[in-house]
């Protein structure tokens, strides 16, 4: 099971830029509500939270946190796996393995690089497994997820691509081979896996998750007006254009038990 242990006092430092530097660990938040991890998921999906993630992405590099990073005083707009560690490391426990891992995902051009998309879904792949709201990554993200995976021109998945994800997120190489086994096995033809085939299986594998921490599928706790508008909007439809022009963020799926395939 994923592993992560997220620092929400970080990102706090990030939505509330007032408090303190996001880089520093020490300054108290006592004056600042202090969101659950539910409502930080929520927040991330608001124009408040992308503009606030945006704005700290842009100067961070250049903050004197650590200026031997990037060498000068410039807005980034993207950033290497180096600098990528630099920051992952703030925001959870994670390993340089696993942060090697989690780049490679993201640079799914093969470029070296990552922009704020990339840091933007970081994010939300870890409040969600903290909070236990994965499943939700799916209706929120699952094409931007299966866009990352698929190597162009290709619009299906082979069975290592399918489990990057899984990897990455820190889920076990048995559970990921046992979602597969009904899908693969005596199939006929190159073994691949379509978008619709991924939505299932994953969803099966995060609600499971989800769950077994004690929560269900439900919607974070805003409202239409403030979910997915405006900027969040914009920003969640670079990455993921084709799904919101498609359905409503704000109606739950009709995916309501959990999977017996596990």
């Amino acid at each position: 099971m994923p592993t992560f242990h997220v620092h929400f006092d970080f990102l706090h430092r990030i939505f509330f830029p007032s408090t303190s530097p996001a880089g520093s660990k020490d300054v108290s938040l006592d004056n600042v509500k202090k969101l659950t991890p539910i409502e930080m998921f929520a927040h991330l999906h608001t124009d408040a939270g992308v503009g606030a993630l945006r704005a700290w992405f842009k100067t961070f590099f250049r903050s004197g946190e650590d200026p031997d990073v990037v060498g000068d005083d410039k807005p980034v707009s993207e950033i290497d796996e180096y600098q990528f560690a630099d920051m992952l490391q703030l925001l959870c426990e994670i390993s340089d393995i696993e942060v090697l891992d989690m780049f490679d995902v993201l640079d799914y051009k093969k470029v070296g690089v990552i922009g704020f998309q990339e840091i933007y879904l970081v994010c939300v792949f870890l409040t969600a497994l903290e909070a236990g709201e994965s499943s939700k990554l799916l209706f929120y993200h699952g094409q931007a997820l299966f866009d990352m995976l698929t190597m162009p021109p290709h619009k299906e998945l082979t069975a290592d691509e399918f489990k990057k994800l899984g990897r990455m997120l820190g889920f076990k190489e048995r559970k990921l081979s046992l979602l597969l086994r009904d899908i693969l096995v005596g199939s006929e033809g190159p073994q691949t896996i379509s978008y619709q085939d991924f939505e299932r299986l994953y969803f099966c594998l995060f609600q499971d998750y989800d769950f077994s921490n004690g929560n269900a599928m439900l919607l974070p706790a805003v409202s239409g007006d403030d979910l997915l508008s405006n900027e969040a909007d914009d920003i969640i439809g670079e990455v993921d254009a084709p799904r919101y022009n498609t359905i409503s963020p704000v109606e739950p799926k009709t995916k309501t038990r959990v999977c017996t395939i596990l």
